[in-house]
């Protein structure tokens, strides 16, 4: 996943009913309704309808047509990439701690 990708999910993950429509999603079975939200959220269909196109917009929900009412499900592909995306950014540790040359050493040796 490139930086401008996550940077788009970051920010559409920033808001916290999203994070509730994407959980709501998950406890159903990965799959929600369109009515289904807006009986979750307390927010008019107008708000509800920007959410949801942000999620879609950044992949993290699929919308699919079912006769006349869309359900959603989530992206778990994309979710994993932006998962792996943040794990890469992670300092990875090693048993033996290598400085440039000249750096002090942050840990200090205590004698009784």
């Amino acid at each position: 996943m490139n930086p401008k990708k996550a940077e788009k999910i970051a920010k559409a993950l920033a808001d916290p009913n999203r994070l509730l429509i994407l959980q709501e999603i998950k406890k159903q079975d990965d799959c929600l309704y369109c009515t289904d939200i807006m009986d979750i959220i307390d927010l008019k269909q107008p708000s509800i309808c920007h959410h949801i196109k942000q999620l879609t917009d950044n992949d993290l929900i699929l919308a699919e047509k079912e006769g006349r009412n869309l359900k959603y499900r989530l992206n778990e592909e994309v979710l994993d990439e932006f998962i792996d995306f943040l794990g890469g950014l992670k300092k990875e540790e090693t048993n033996s701690r290598s400085q440039k040359p000249g750096a002090r050493s942050q840990e200090l040796e205590f004698r009784i």
